[in-house]
């Protein structure tokens, strides 16, 4: 009986091992090829964009040169070199991501960026959180965001709930192993002016670790 629960507990150990073993083989792989295809892409949209440049300034050189297919080829252009920019910024968070050696271990607050929306005081807010490290065990903790600024000549600052419908809490929650996206809206009175945003992040578990980073408010387009 006693060799029998050993003999069983360790087909279950090994189990567990080779189930493990695959699980981080596949997710390798399938990281690899997503930032292969990241790699491919920003390749393609370079070239375009090259094509596109040759293409206008033979345009340019003729004498029958149509003003409408100008504007027509350089909005093109400006919105492939949007693209490529939303392209290698992908591709960067990957490979820093997957390939941490040269960068600072652990939790880490990778980028905080706004874009004015259509609406007056309506601004968009993408917040990347990442994990670097050769291992990623699952990483819990939370944010904080703070924005800073003067509201007729009174310095104020708000958390981002206050100003934002998709966050309830202070603290928004962090749970992943590689990184998390965390975006929204945000609706600030018409007498706010922004300054600064303060991102405070925080990791639970037998090596907590504090991160805490500044922003100058400076919107963008994501």
């Amino acid at each position: 009986m006693a060799l029998s629960v050993v003999a069983l507990l360790v087909i279950g150990l090994l189990l567990s091992y080779r189930s493990g073993v695959r699980a981080g083989t596949e997710f390798s792989d399938r990281a690899n090829a997503e930032t292969q295809r990241l790699r491919i892409a920003v390749q393609t949209s370079q070239q375009t964009i090259e094509l596109q440049a040759v293409k206008l300034g033979h345009l340019r050189a003729e004498s029958r040169l149509n003003h409408q297919s100008e504007r027509l080829i350089q909005t093109e252009m400006i919105e492939l070199k949007h693209q490529l920019a939303q392209l290698q910024t992908e591709n960067s968070i990957f490979r820093k991501v997957m390939d941490p050696e040269s960068f600072e271990k652990g939790l880490s607050i990778r980028s905080w960026e706004i874009q004015p929306s259509v609406q007056l005081h309506h601004f968009k807010f993408e917040l990347v959180i990442q994990q670097l490290a050769s291992r990623h065990p699952l990483l819990n903790g939370h944010v904080q965001v703070e924005i800073s600024g003067f509201e007729e000549g009174t310095p104020r600052v708000f958390n981002l709930e206050q100003v934002s419908d998709e966050i309830t809490k202070s603290k928004i929650k962090l749970r992943f192993r590689y990184f998390q996206e965390i975006r929204g809206e945000i609706i600030l009175p018409e007498s706010f002016l922004p300054e600064t945003i303060r991102v405070t992040a925080y990791s639970r578990g037998k090596r907590p670790q504090r991160r805490e980073k500044n922003f100058e408010w400076i919107p963008v387009k994501l």
